[in-house]
């Protein structure tokens, strides 16, 4: 993925470098080829930084639910919401219900992000939760736009 990345990045400069030659080496007034072939780089420019933002927004760790983050989920059946902090060991911590990473929700949403909608069974009962907001342990809040 980090590779794929590094080459979009590569494509975009080097449009963005032949873009800017391009215009450049032009002190006359642009033809209308010449606008043509500009509004095409552009475009093609334009694509590839969308590859790249969509590639990392999907694959970032970033934006995905790891250990220690604190998620706020909504039960789709009666749309109660709850804070909880995905942990390896329980603590007994009272601020916050801390739900284990070997649970069947702490499985379901481990590697989830912001807006997933998550079905996992509770004493043969199915349960339905959708991922409202992340707080990394770093303080960054990720929450639906």
């Amino acid at each position: 993925m980090r590779e794929d990345l590094n080459e979009y990045q590569k494509k975009i400069l080097i449009l963005e470098m032949e873009l800017e030659k391009y215009i450049n080496t032009r002190k006359r007034k642009f033809s209308k080829s010449t606008i043509d072939k500009q509004e095409i780089l552009i475009n093609e420019i334009n694509k590839l930084k969308e590859l790249v933002f969509t590639d990392y927004l999907e694959n970032s760790n970033e934006f995905r639910i790891e250990l220690n983050d604190i998620v706020k989920i909504k039960f789709l059946d009666d749309d109660y919401e709850s804070l909880i902090k995905l942990v390896s060991n329980n603590s007994n911590n009272m601020d916050i219900l801390e739900v284990e990473i070997n649970t069947p929700l702490g499985l379901a949403i481990y590697g989830k992000k912001v807006d997933d909608v998550v079905e996992y069974d509770v004493n043969k009962e199915k349960l339905k939760i959708k991922i409202e907001e992340i707080k990394k342990e770093n303080s960054k809040i990720l929450e639906k736009k």
